[in-house]
């Protein structure tokens, strides 16, 4: 979490581990892997979505994350446990759009 969540390194971090976090998750969403190493995958995902809501970097870095997992991995994705996190952000950065827009 310090390595993500370091201002200084963080940008440096995220860009070289978004590859790694993709490839983790086609890993970790299997069948065969306990739920309980699935739910600190969420747990840690969410934890940097939303570390610090001015930081659209992480919330960025979690979201492509995720959309490229589902991506790549149809079948792992559906009915894994990081739907429901990823319809929030998709549902904030909906918001988002829509309060830029009223500006």
């Amino acid at each position: 979490k310090k390595f993500f969540c370091h201002k200084k390194m963080q940008e440096f971090v995220l860009d070289k581990t978004q590859d790694v976090f993709i490839k983790t998750l086609s890993l970790l969403y299997q069948p065969d892997v306990d739920r309980e190493c699935k739910e600190n995958m969420r747990e840690f995902l969410e934890f940097l979505h939303d570390h610090d809501e001015s930081n659209n970097y992480l919330k960025n870095f979690v979201y492509v994350v995720i959309k490229k997992f589902a991506d790549q991995a149809r079948k792992a994705y559906q009915g894994c446990n990081l739907i429901s996190l990823m319809n929030r952000i998709v549902q904030q950065r909906r918001g988002d759009i829509f309060f830029e827009e009223s500006i």
